[in-house]
């Protein structure tokens, strides 16, 4: 098992990007701030952290971390 973490550049960017949407009640945004908050703190239990302030670029990391994986001499 390898464990991604895919993050937002902040939480300020992530209020921004899930406002635009339009698709949630403020009161769902601001729950899932919060429950991003914890995920955030946790983050570094994780193998790999992948911030995705560019989509082109989090894909090629993803990608990135798939092929290696794929590769990695298991002992």
């Amino acid at each position: 098992v390898v464990l991604i973490f895919v993050r937002p550049p902040s939480l300020e960017e992530a209020r921004r990007r899930l406002v635009g949407r339009k698709t949630e009640t403020v009161e769902s945004i601001d729950q899932r701030l919060r429950w991003a908050q914890r995920e955030l703190e946790v983050a570094k239990s994780y193998d790999y952290e992948i911030v995705n302030d560019d989509l082109e670029m989090a894909y090629a990391t993803l990608r990135a971390i798939i092929i290696a994986e794929a590769h990695r001499v298991k002992n």
